[in-house]
């Protein structure tokens, strides 16, 4: 019996299928989200700092 060996023209490649999503959600969305949570995490950070900074100049 003869193999069949695979080729490219009739199996994807492994990078297709790594970036290949599973699912497909809306682009809109996903960046509204990923927007909010660049916010939060700012707005976490300025927080911080300006909390940080404050202890700073009572202590001088």
């Amino acid at each position: 019996m003869k193999e069949s060996i695979p080729t490219a023209t009739n199996k994807p490649s492994r990078a297709e299928k790594v970036m290949k999503p599973k699912h497909e959600a809306p682009e809109e969305k996903q960046l509204i989200g990923t927007f909010t949570l660049v916010l939060l995490i700012g707005g976490f950070l300025l927080a911080t700092w300006f909390g940080v900074f404050s202890l700073y100049l009572n202590r001088l």
